[in-house]
């Protein structure tokens, strides 16, 4: 209904990319990033594009992205988590969720169900139950 919606962008972006329509993914990515919804999100998404795609290189420089772009915006850790356990840091993942819990990071009460289907095998990790747990989430 609304055009400018940039969150209904990025639930889209999910939408295509868990059908396999990787390059729609992008495009509809692309179009949230425009919108800026939230530092991250649009990024992460792009991100977990180019891997499906074979592309590290272009996923590793949107981390790279990502992590300079904290320098002076308010990007997500969640995101940068996600990013890094997709590019399978899970060590360099699991400080990036402790930073979220520190800043509050508002994807923490939605943790438990985007990171099944985003990055499940993060949410497969042990310590991941014990960051749900901590925070009262269900596994």
């Amino acid at each position: 209904m609304e055009p400018n919606f940039g969150i209904a962008y990025f639930h889209a972006g999910i939408a295509y990319l868990r059908k396999g329509l990787i390059d729609e993914a992008i495009e509809t990515f692309q179009r949230s990033r425009e919108l800026v919804i939230f530092a991250g999100w649009a990024e992460s998404g792009l991100l977990f594009c180019y891997l499906r795609k074979g592309d590290r290189n272009r996923a590793e420089q949107i981390l790279a992205e990502m992590l300079e772009d904290r320098k002076r915006l308010p990007v997500s850790p969640v995101c940068v988590a996600w990013a890094l356990a997709s590019l399978g840091d899970f060590d360099g993942a699991f400080q990036w969720l402790e930073t979220a819990i520190l800043e509050r990071d508002s994807l923490m009460v939605f943790l438990h169900i985007y990171t099944e289907f985003l990055v499940p095998a993060l949410a497969r990790e042990p310590r991941f139950t014990g960051i749900l747990d901590r925070l009262g989430l269900p596994h």
